[in-house]
C-alpha cells in the first residue's frame, strides 16, 4: 500500500486559478508591471520546488517498492528453508505443516497477483487523475473564452444602430426555445443589416447630391455664357451711347441758346425731343443691366463656394462610405469566427461531460476494487501473520532438532562433565533465540501498524479526491454570475492551498525519509537472517557429512563387535542401529530436498529481477508520457496565448470601429444640417430673386411724354 503522498495529483505545469486572466494583458504585447514580478516569481518557484518534491516522493516511492518486493522474497526464502529443515522428520503434525505451508505459499502467490493488481490500479488512478487535471484546465479554457465571447458580444450589442426587434421573433418558429446567446447573434446581425440599410440610404443620397451639383454647375455654366451675351452687348451699347454723348457735350463750343431765341426754337422739334427720350432710356437701362450683372456675379460666386463645399462634403461622404463598408466586413468576419468559436466550445464542453462522466464512472470502479482489495489485504496480512508464527514454531522446532543431534553427538564423543556445560551452553543459546524470537514479533507489529496507517493514508487520499471531485461537478452546475462573484474568492483559497500542499509534501517527505530508512533496516536484517540460514544450512549438510563418516565407521566396528557380542544384547544394539540409519537415509533425502528448493528459488529470484526491470521500463514509459503531457500543455498554453492575443486585438478593432460610427454618425448629422440650411438658403435666394423681379416689373417707368411748351420754359436749365 502506497502513502497518502504517492496519489497526489502530479499535474503536467501547475496552473493556479488566480493566474487565470493574467495573459490578456500579456507582457510580451503590452508590458508587464514591475509590481506583479515578485509574487510570479514566487509562484514560479512554489511550483519548481513542487515538481521537485513529487519527483523526489515517486524515486522514493519505487525503491520502497523493490525493498518490500526483496524482503517478501527474502521471507519466502527463509519460510522455504525452514521448510525443508523441517522436513527431515515427517510426523503427521510435521505432514499438516507441510500442508499448511503449501496454502501459505498459495496465498503468497495471490497476495503478490493482488498487490500487482493494486499497483496497476494504482496507476491507472494516476492516470485517471492526469486526465482529470487535463479535463479541468480545458474546463478554465473554455470558461474563459465564454467569458470573453460574452465580452465580445456585450460590445457588439453596446452599438446604438436602430433596428426592428421584432424581425427576431418573426424569423424563427420557437422564440421561446432561444437561448440568450442567440438572442444577442440574432439581434447582432439584425444590427448588421440596419448599418447596411444605412449605408446604402447614404450612397443614394450621395448619388442625388452629385446629381444636383452636376444641374447646379450647368446651370453656373448657363449663366456665365448669358453674363458674357450681355457684357458684350452692353459693352457695345456703351460704346454707342458714349459716341452720341462725346456728340451731343463736347462737339459744342458755344452755350446753348435761351429759349426765347429764335434758334433754341428752330432747334428744338419732335426728332430731337424722341433722341433725348431714347437716350434717358438707354441709360436707364445700362444702370439696370450693371446692378444685374453685378448681383449675377455674385450669385456666381456664392454658387461656386456651394459648389466647392458640395464637393468636398461628398468626398467625406465617399470616404466614409469605404470606411463603413470595411468595418461591417469586418464585422461580419468576426461575428462568423465568434460563431464558429461558440460552436466550438460548445462542442468541447459537451466533450469534457462525457470525459467527466467517463472519469466519474472509473473513479466509482476504481473505488469498488480499492475497497475490495484493502479488505482482501486485511484478511491477508491476518493470513501472513499466522504464517510468520508458524515459520517461527518451524523455526524454534528446526533449532530443537539441531540442539537434539548436537547433544546426541556430544554424548558420543564426550564425557558427562562437557555434556553438562553443553547443555547449559544450549539453555542460553535457546534464551537468546526466544529474545530473537520476541524482536521478531515486535518488527512485525511495527510494520502491521504501519500498513494500518497506509492504508488509513489511502481512504483518506480516496475521500480527499471524491471531494475534490464533488467540489468540481458543483462548480460546473452553479452559473456564471456566481463563478464570477467566486473568483476572488478562489484565488485566495488557491493561495492558501498552495501553501498547505507545500507543507503537506514536506512533512510527508520527511515521513516517507523515515519510513525508507526503516524498510533498508528491514531489509539488511532481512539479509543478515538468509546469511544465517544459508549458513546453518551449511553447517547442517557439514554435519551429515560427518554423520555419514560415523555411520560408517560404526558399521565396521558393529562388524567387528558382532561376533564378540553376538549372545549379549543383540536386538538392543540392531534396534539402535536401524533408528540411525533410518535417521541418516531421512537427512540424506532432506539435503536433496533443499538442494532443489535452493535451484528454484535462484530462479525465482532471476524471474523477480526481470520482472524488477519490467517494472523500471512502464516507469521510464510513464515519464516519458508525463513528459509528453507536459509538451502538450506547453502547446495549448501557447494556443490559448495566441488566441488570448487575436480577441484582445479584435476588442480593439472593434471598439475602434465603434468610435469610427460615432465619428460617421456625426458627420452625417452635419451635413444633413448642412443640406438643410443650402437648401433653405436656396429657397431664400429663389423667393426673394422672384419678389425682386416683381418689383423691378412693377416699379417700370411710364411710357415718355413730350413736355409742352409752357413747361419747358418753366425748368430752369441753369
Amino acid at each position: 500500500m502506497t502513502s497518502h503522498v504517492s496519489e497526489l495529483s502530479v499535474s503536467p505545469g501547475f496552473v493556479p486559478r488566480y493566474n487565470r486572466y493574467s495573459n490578456r494583458y500579456d507582457g510580451g504585447y503590452y508590458g508587464e508591471d514591475p509590481k506583479e514580478e515578485g509574487p510570479k516569481q514566487d509562484l514560479l518557484s512554489v511550483q519548481e520546488e513542487n515538481s521537485r518534491l513529487k519527483e523526489r516522493l515517486t524515486r522514493i516511492q519505487t525503491e520502497c517498492k523493490e525493498l518490500r518486493d526483496e524482503s517478501k522474497n527474502n521471507r519466502a526464502k527463509v519460510w522455504e528453508l525452514s521448510n525443508l529443515v523441517a522436513s527431515s522428520k515427517i510426523s503427521p503434525k510435521q505432514k499438516s505443516a507441510m500442508k499448511d505451508s503449501l496454502i501459505a505459499k498459495k496465498k503468497e502467490k495471490e497476495n503478490a497477483d493482488l498487490t500487482l493488481a493494486l499497483n496497476q490500479l494504482e496507476i491507472e488512478l494516476y492516470q485517471s487523475e492526469l486526465k482529470l487535471e487535463e479535463m479541468q484546465v480545458q474546463k478554465r479554457s473554455n470558461n474563459k473564452l465564454l467569458l470573453e465571447m460574452g465580452d465580445v458580444i456585450r460590445a457588439l450589442n453596446a452599438i446604438d444602430v436602430e433596428c426592428d426587434t421584432s424581425l427576431v421573433l418573426s424569423s424563427c418558429n420557437n422564440p421561446q426555445n432561444l437561448s440568450p446567446q442567440q438572442m444577442s447573434i440574432r439581434n447582432i446581425k439584425l444590427k448588421i443589416e440596419a448599418m447596411t440599410n444605412d449605408r446604402e440610404q447614404l450612397t443614394n443620397r450621395c448619388k442625388e447630391l452629385e446629381r444636383e451639383c452636376n444641374d447646379q454647375q450647368h446651370r453656373v455654366e448657363a449663366l456665365e455664357a448669358q453674363f458674357r451675351v450681355m457684357n458684350t452687348s452692353k459693352i457695345s451699347k456703351g460704346v454707342s451711347f458714349g459716341d452720341a454723348a462725346t456728340y451731343t457735350t463736347c462737339g459744342r463750343t458755344t452755350p446753348p441758346d435761351s429759349p426765347s431765341s429764335s434758334s433754341f426754337a428752330s432747334g428744338f422739334t419732335l426728332n430731337s425731343m424722341y433722341d433725348d427720350e431714347g437716350n434717358f432710356s438707354q441709360a436707364s437701362e445700362i444702370t439696370r443691366q450693371t446692378a444685374e450683372i453685378v448681383r449675377y456675379t455674385k450669385e456666381l460666386a456664392l454658387c461656386k463656394k456651394k459648389e466647392q463645399e458640395q464637393t468636398n462634403e461628398l468626398l467625406e461622404l465617399k470616404k466614409t462610405q469605404h470606411i463603413q463598408i470595411a468595418t461591417i466586413q469586418s464585422l461580419e468576419k468576426h461575428n462568423e469566427t465568434i460563431s464558429s468559436q461558440l460552436t466550438g466550445t460548445k462542442e468541447e464542453l459537451e466533450k469534457t461531460k462525457d470525459e467527466n462522466n467517463e472519469v466519474a464512472m472509473k473513479r466509482d470502479g476504481l473505488k469498488s476494487n480499492l475497497s475490495d482489495i484493502i479488505f482482501h489485504y486485511k484478511s491477508l496480512n491476518v493470513e501472513h501473520a499466522t504464517a510468520q508464527d508458524q515459520i517461527k514454531e518451524l523455526q524454534s522446532h528446526v533449532d530443537r532438532l539441531e540442539d537434539e543431534l548436537q547433544a546426541t553427538k556430544d554424548r558420543q564423543e564426550q564425557p558427562e562433565d562437557e555434556q553438562k556445560e553443553n547443555q547449559e551452553q544450549e539453555q542460553e543459546d535457546s534464551q537468546v533465540a526466544i529474545e530473537q524470537e520476541l524482536a521478531a514479533k515486535d518488527q512485525i507489529k511495527e510494520l502491521q501498524s504501519h500498513v494500518d496507517r497506509l492504508e488509513a493514508e489511502l481512504q483518506s487520499h480516496v475521500d480527499r479526491l471524491e471531494a475534490e471531485l464533488q467540489a468540481t461537478n458543483d462548480r460546473q452546475e452553479q452559473p456564471e454570475d456566481e463563478q464570477k462573484e467566486n473568483q476572488g474568492q478562489e484565488q485566495e483559497d488557491s493561495e492558501i492551498a498552495i501553501e498547505q500542499e507545500r507543507d503537506e509534501l514536506k512533512s510527508s517527505l520527511s515521513d516517507v525519509v523515515f519510513h525508507y530508512k526503516a524498510l533498508n533496516v528491514e531489509h539488511e536484517t532481512a539479509k543478515d537472517q538468509m546469511k544465517e540460514l544459508q549458513a546453518s544450512v551449511e553447517r547442517l549438510e557439514a554435519e551429515l557429512q560427518e554423520t555419514k563418516d560415523r555411520c560408517q565407521q560404526h558399521e565396521e566396528q558393529q562388524q567387528e563387535n558382532e561376533e564378540q557380542k553376538e549372545k549379549e544384547g543383540t536386538e538392543s544394539s540392531m534396534q539402535h542401529s536401524c533408528e540411525e540409519l533410518c535417521s541418516m537415509v531421512e537427512l540424506t533425502v532432506a539435503n536433496r530436498h533443499a538442494t532443489k528448493r535452493i535451484e528454484e528459488l535462484e530462479t525465482r529470484l532471476i524471474q523477480a529481477g526481470e520482472l524488477m526491470r519490467l517494472a523500471k521500463g512502464e516507469n521510464e514509459k510513464g515519464d516519458l508520457n508525463y513528459q509528453h503531457a507536459v509538451y502538450r500543455y506547453r502547446e495549448v498554453e501557447r494556443e490559448r496565448n495566441d488566441f488570448q492575443r487575436k480577441l484582445n486585438k479584435a476588442l480593439e478593432e472593434t471598439r475602434l470601429a465603434n468610435l469610427e460610427a460615432q465619428k460617421e454618425r456625426e458627420a452625417s448629422k452635419e451635413i444633413r444640417r448642412r443640406l438643410t440650411s443650402y437648401l433653405q438658403k436656396r429657397h431664400e435666394d429663389r423667393s426673394n430673386v422672384s419678389c425682386h423681379s416683381r418689383a423691378s416689373a412693377s416699379t417700370k417707368k411710364s411710357t415718355f411724354k413730350p413736355l409742352t411748351f409752357e413747361e419747358l420754359m418753366k425748368k430752369d436749365f441753369s
